[in-house]
């Protein structure tokens, strides 16, 4: 009810029909009730039974839940009257119940308007914020952090990643070992080209010798055949 009274006047302006408004919400749990809890879960008359209730544990003691929402492609219109009624929304008596989430927004854009008039009765012009790409995180203590989100995952991503990881450290290693390989086969390539080039040179070395011993031959031939 709050929370509908405060906010009379918002207006929601698409700037693009291509691009409609696109709003992700996903809570995962791992955690598991008895028969007897679920029907505890449903009515509470006021939130000092919910902080004794079944759901409340949960939420205080599991560790993979976790709340995660995406807006993409919205745009928002707050007058200046709606921003100063926004303050009670952030005020509860009752003590408030933290658990991790993680909100990321894309392409947002949010026009604070003046709806008091300008001074000298002229035309304010709204102040327009465009966001691109953000990541807002609140952990189990309520504290908020800009940027890279420190959410823990839940099980089945944790899965994917170890599993990744897995693969990538053995794609890792067999790189490793074809470059071992690809290193010996071109130290073997080195030595065989220095052996074939002293194969060369001893059959060079052999058709030398060779072609001095038939002249030698030749040779003594001679002379003998001139003594005589």
């Amino acid at each position: 009810m709050k929370f509908s009274v405060r906010t009379r006047g918002w207006h929601d302006s698409i700037q693009s029909h291509s691009l409609a408004p696109c709003i992700r919400l996903r809570q995962e749990s791992h955690s598991t009730l008895a028969p007897g809890q679920l029907q505890t879960l449903g009515r509470f008359e006021n939130p000092a039974q919910f902080s004794r209730s079944p759901m409340h544990t949960l939420i205080a003691k599991s560790k993979d839940t976790f709340l995660k929402c995406k807006l993409e492609n919205v745009s928002i219109e707050i007058p200046a009257s709606v921003q100063i009624g926004l303050q009670q929304l952030f005020e509860d008596e009752f003590e408030s119940i933290y658990f991790p989430l993680e909100i990321e927004l894309v392409d947002i854009t949010v026009a604070l308007k003046n709806d008091h008039g300008a001074h000298g009765g002229g035309v304010s012009k709204p102040t327009v914020y465009r966001i691109s790409h953000l990541n807002l995180a609140q952990d189990s203590e309520g504290i908020f952090t800009v940027g890279e989100s420190k959410v823990p995952i839940s099980n089945s991503v944790f899965k994917d990643v170890t599993l990744e990881q897995h693969k990538l450290r053995s794609l890792e290693e067999e790189n490793q070992s074809l470059k071992a390989q690809l290193a010996s086969l071109a130290e073997y390539g080195n030595l065989r080209d220095e052996y074939l080039k002293v194969v060369e040179e001893k059959d060079s070395l052999m058709h030398t010798l060779q072609f001095l011993q038939e002249e030698l031959i030749k040779s003594e031939r001679l002379r003998s055949a001139n003594q005589k």
